[in-house]
């Protein structure tokens, strides 16, 4: 998996790619580091996937988890979620602003694949499989 970040400029993707050349596999992470909705461009994914001929998936970093709801619609291949255990008192996570409590995470699956289903635009969305590594 390949970061992008939010300032990458097309030229540095593209050595980083270069750089990975041989690798049977490689994937680009559009990863949007702000908690600004406006600023999320989850329309990069889809550049992305048609600039480089790769599949894109999406790094999870803002504090709203609606966000994710919006990003069903651009079929991101994986989606990297931050998660943290139970809520406890006086506790703080690395990146603890946009982490997800893991007992959210069958809700938020649910709610994402109604999503997709909602605006389906074609027979290649399958989104249920980015859930399916999550054990609960």
């Amino acid at each position: 998996y390949i970061s992008t970040g939010f300032n990458a400029s097309l030229k540095k993707i593209k050595r980083c790619i270069e750089l990975f050349d041989g690798y049977k596999k490689i994937e680009l992470l559009h990863t949007p580091m702000t908690y600004q909705p406006h600023r999320l461009n989850l329309n990069k994914i889809d550049y992305l996937r048609k600039k480089f001929q790769l599949p894109v998936g999406y790094s999870h970093h803002n504090n709203n988890i609606n966000t994710l709801y919006a990003l069903s619609y651009h079929n991101p291949k994986v989606i990297f979620l931050y998660c943290k255990q139970l809520l406890k008192k006086n506790r703080s996570y690395p990146d603890n602003d946009h982490a997800i409590y893991i007992n959210h995470l069958e809700e938020i699956k649910k709610n994402y694949l109604q999503c997709v289903k909602m605006h389906k635009k074609n027979e290649r969305i399958n989104n249920e499989k980015i859930f399916k590594e999550i054990k609960i």
